[in-house]
């Protein structure tokens, strides 16, 4: 018998229905199998539910189907992660993705191992052809390459912040320009400097919350005032340190009145969108190095979460709604603020001398 929502075998008394992706439709069931698609589009909750919900059965067995998203703190994440180590004897999975996760999203060899049906559809070829074209690269690694993506649209194209990262950090004697954003909770905050020559970027400092925290942590404002002070120890040629009066007006008071060259950014749009774009363009032609250390690897994460909201004016650099504080982009942030600074100083040195020419 067939209803709109079941589907139902009256001689054995078992069928098959349709529930909402909530948690409270995974409550008062107790089923054989549990069939969700799409999982990463699940909550924790949700998912944990329909986990549960055939607890009472020996042969109980959730089958799940998802392609990748874009929310690295998901579940459907946890599960890729977890199967990928491969040390849960109950967790069984099947991963179609490229051998080489940097592959070109026009590489063949990566399209062939991502569609089991390459060879058997001859016009999935012809749409991987096509989608590879027009499809927003994101997009397109998490749809046809079944790669996961730290978010939906991507700042740079895949691979171009990596190829500037060095080794080196700054040299102490290099004329820098330092810049700080965070919150004070819940957030995370950066301190990062951008140097003169070369043009390089480093992270000096990043504070977030413990993995497990419940809402109490605060940022250590004293640690972040102790490592501006520290870093102006070791720049010497420290021009600027540049900051949103926003959430640090104590701390910009404090270390003004101790001679530090604290400067306010406000993060209006008519500053954000210009130095944005500077950002991206200095990185894309590659005129912006950045120290890849520690301290660097959040920056690559930071830089790998941030998004740009396009506006009548340009385009600025925001956090994905989704981002947990964890992963945020403050540091990205830090490094766009820095690097523009660092460039406009540099142009107002410029000397102009008028020659008569008559």
């Amino acid at each position: 018998m067939v209803y709109q929502l079941k589907v139902e075998n009256p001689v054995t008394e078992s069928f098959i229905q349709m529930r909402p992706g909530n948690f409270a439709a995974s409550q008062g069931i107790n089923p054989h199998v549990v069939l969700a698609d799409e999982v990463h589009l699940m909550n924790r909750e949700t998912f944990n539910g329909y986990l549960m919900s055939g607890d009472a059965r020996d042969d109980a067995m959730l089958f799940g189907i998802t392609t990748p998203g874009y929310n690295l703190d998901g579940i459907a994440f946890d599960l890729y992660n977890e199967s990928k180590v491969g040390g849960d004897p109950d967790l069984d999975a099947t991963i179609f993705e490229p051998d080489d996760p940097k592959c070109s999203p026009h590489d063949e060899d990566a399209w062939r191992q991502s569609n089991p049906a390459y060879e058997e559809i001859p016009a999935l070829r012809e749409a991987l052809i096509r989608h590879s074209r027009r499809m927003p690269e994101n997009d397109f690694r998490r749809f046809r390459l079944g790669q996961w993506t730290a978010t939906q649209k991507a700042w740079f194209p895949y691979g171009a912040f990596k190829a500037c990262a060095v080794d080196e950090p700054i040299p102490d004697d290099a004329r820098v320009v330092l810049a700080l954003d965070g919150s004070w909770s819940g957030d995370t905050t950066g301190l990062v400097a951008c140097s003169f020559e070369p043009r390089r970027a480093e992270v000096i400092g990043h504070w977030k919350p413990p993995a497990m925290d419940t809402g109490s942590w605060r940022v250590p404002i004293a640690d972040v005032e102790q490592a501006i002070r520290l870093a102006a120890v070791r720049f010497e040629n420290l021009e600027e340190i540049v900051c949103d009066p926003a959430r640090w007006s104590r701390s910009i008071q404090a270390l003004s009145d101790e001679g530090l060259p604290i400067v306010e950014y406000p993060q209006s749009r008519q500053r954000m969108i210009p130095a944005t774009l500077a950002f991206f363009e200095a990185v894309l032609d590659g005129e912006l190095e950045w120290c890849d250390n520690d301290l660097g690897k959040a920056l690559e994460v930071h830089v790998g979460m941030a998004e740009v909201k396009e506006t009548e004016d340009g385009a600025v650099i925001r956090k994905p709604s989704f981002a947990p504080a964890s992963s945020n982009t403050d540091l990205a942030v830090c490094a766009v603020m820095a690097h523009d600074r660092a460039c406009r100083i540099t142009d107002h040195e410029i000397e102009v001398h008028w020659v008569d020419v008559a």
